[in-house]
């Protein structure tokens, strides 16, 4: 009896040894099976972390002025001295640098099935004061963020005022404040000011 179990863990340990390299490799590109890949390294060496450089005129909320109807990411983000970017909630995460007078906005997947590299996305800016500023798209992915944009703080008001606009007949209005919403309510999650 002791014979037959030793032998089924050996067979056991070499069959795991075998089968798990094999499904690895050849399963994970099959729709479904994706998650079993490591999401370590997003592309080729591109850090996931911080890396770069956040001047502080960039750090805050901005709203964008003049939002288009379903482009939603672009309504609100806001730019962490972390460099974590906070928008919408989702599958995939964002970071933010300021290098070689261009602003680069790094998006990837947290989604095995999903999941595409690190996405980048260049724009030149243009300030009007120091609360007010333009991003035009240069190269890679736009991310929906193009156009003007003002900078506002995050505050009780802001979010009583956004309450009230979402609930607006306005449809790019409301679209707007959810947008502003959902920007706040990651901030605070990525700031340790509120639980998930």
């Amino acid at each position: 009896m002791q014979e037959g179990r030793e032998r089924f863990l050996k067979r056991a340990a070499v069959t795991s040894v075998i089968a798990v390299p094999f499904l690895w490799y050849f399963l994970a590109p099959w729709p479904g099976l994706g998650l079993i890949y490591s999401i370590t390294d997003p592309l080729h060496g591109h850090p996931s972390g911080a890396h770069g450089t956040q001047p502080a005129e960039f750090v805050g909320m901005w709203l964008q002025e003049e939002p288009e109807q379903y482009r939603m990411r672009s309504s609100a983000f806001v730019l962490m001295p972390s460099s974590d970017v906070a928008d919408m909630p989702g599958m995939s995460y964002r970071r933010w640098h300021f290098d070689d007078g261009l602003l680069n906005i790094d998006q990837w997947s947290r989604c095995g099935n999903c999941y595409m590299g690190v996405i980048n996305g260049k724009f030149r800016v243009e300030f009007d004061g120091s609360d007010r500023m333009k991003l035009s798209h240069v190269d890679g992915h736009d991310h929906d963020y193009e156009g003007w944009y003002r900078r506002v703080e995050v505050t009780d008001e802001l979010t009583a005022a956004m309450e009230e606009h979402k609930l607006a007949e306005d449809e790019l209005l409301a679209m707007q404040a959810r947008g502003a919403l959902f920007a706040i309510e990651q901030y605070e999650y990525k700031s340790g000011l509120r639980e998930k």
